[in-house]
């Protein structure tokens, strides 16, 4: 988004709060606003987009090598309990957990990536126990773990002051 624009969504803002009117009335102004300029701002960044098509193709395959890299690391984590999914259907047991995580308000989906990656499991043919001690492994070692690790690091660099 340009200045002028940014102006212009700064100046309504300023004159909304600055006006007595209910409080309803300003939350809506101010929510048509924002949702105004998120999509001025999608929008500019979609033309942006479209022009490097290096960029789509990094995005996608980013994002598609994540979830395989997650369902390996689901199916080697039930593969240690004696239990065997295909790659599609660990696939999509990821794809419908991080769905169901995603609508969640917990942070990472934590609680309900765990519940619904279990669903899938147990209803593409895992036993419960199994699914469940698999999901747990996968996710510590892929969820919870990591942020352990990373205050470490973090700790350690401000130490050198590196940060």
């Amino acid at each position: 988004m340009n200045e002028p624009q940014t102006r212009r969504a700064t100046h309504k803002f300023a004159i909304v709060l600055n006006k007595k009117i209910e409080p309803g009335t300003a939350l809506n102004a101010c929510a048509h606003m924002t949702a105004t300029l998120v999509a001025r701002a999608a929008k500019d960044n979609f033309k942006q987009l479209a022009t490097q098509p290096a960029k789509i193709a990094q995005l996608f395959g980013g994002q598609v090598a994540a979830q395989v890299v997650v369902a390996l690391a689901l199916g080697a984590a039930l593969h240690a309990f004696g239990a065997h999914l295909s790659l599609a259907a660990l696939l999509i047991a990821v794809t419908v957990a991080g769905v169901l995580a995603s609508a969640s308000p917990a942070g990472g989906g934590m609680g309900v990536a765990e519940a619904g990656l279990i669903l899938a499991l147990t209803a593409g043919g895992i036993a419960k126990n199994d699914a469940t001690a698999a999901v747990f492994i996968q996710r510590a070692f892929s969820a919870y773990l990591p942020p352990i690790a990373g205050w470490f690091t973090l700790m350690w660099m401000r130490k050198r002051e590196y940060l």
